[in-house]
């Protein structure tokens, strides 16, 4: 990460000097036609539970288990986005499928914390 470390407060600052060193994945490693995520675009934002096919959390979170997360269970268009992205990650099935249930379980933590400090 470039940054400028004299700013404080963890802000960071990025000059046109900075986006030369920035390292980018090669666009011509995307092999995908943009249109076709219109739909995914413009669709309702559901939580995280639900585009990876889990119920809407309770309010202690109880009812979410990352394991029951699968590849089949997630949003077509949101698994079909994503898989562009881990592709070029390079990342198996099932590291994608870890992936999934690592940001499930994250989210989950993060709201049960959150609930029990009400």
């Amino acid at each position: 990460m470039f940054r400028n470390p004299g700013l404080g407060a963890g802000v960071l600052a990025h000059g046109t000097y900075t986006a030369a060193q920035i390292r980018l994945p090669s666009p011509d490693l995307i092999k995908c036609d943009v249109d076709k995520f219109d739909g995914f675009l413009n669709r309702e934002i559901k939580t995280i539970f639900e585009e990876l096919g889990l119920p809407r959390a309770g309010r202690d979170c109880g009812n979410i288990d990352p394991s029951e997360v699968s590849l089949q269970t997630i949003c077509s268009d949101r698994r079909e986005l994503d898989e562009i992205v881990f592709t070029v990650l390079g990342l198996t099935g099932q590291e994608q499928l870890e992936v999934y249930r690592a940001v499930a379980q994250l989210a989950r933590d993060r709201l049960a914390r959150a609930a029990s400090t009400k």
